[in-house]
């Protein structure tokens, strides 16, 4: 049985200039995983700036890995949102790894202030 130690919320807040998925645009959502849990936004139609405003939670295990930050965009042909009727390989856009090292033992909590500040400077894989 896992053991969980607290709650992680993250507030996802927009996306900006994303590529074009569709023919002439994209229908994108964000997926965080951390560890077998998955939560997701909701999928925005037809828009390359997204606004979400939502705020997702994660139970954090006793032992935990990375939180996986996945941004997608849902393949045309699919009637459905949930997380089962997709292929999250072939929906998948771009993918970023945050480690826990570093983040607050509990007793407050990280607020990223610029959060552009604290992405590492990658190319994407796509």
């Amino acid at each position: 049985m896992v053991e969980f130690i607290g709650l992680l919320k993250i507030k996802v807040i927009k996306g900006t200039n994303l590529a074009v998925r569709d023919m002439r645009s994209s229908d994108p959502y964000v997926l965080l995983t951390l560890g077998q849990q998955k939560v997701q936004t909701q999928v925005v139609q037809s828009n390359l700036n997204p606004m979400w405003n939502e705020e997702l939670m994660l139970s954090v295990p006793q032992w935990y890995g990375a939180l996986k930050l996945g941004y997608f965009s849902r393949a045309k042909n699919l009637a459905s949102p949930l997380i089962s009727d997709y292929d999250e390989e072939e929906d998948l856009c771009d993918e970023m790894i945050y480690p826990f090292a570093g983040i607050d033992d509990g007793k407050g909590s990280r607020k990223f202030d610029d959060p552009e500040e604290e992405i590492v400077n990658r190319k994407s894989h796509n």
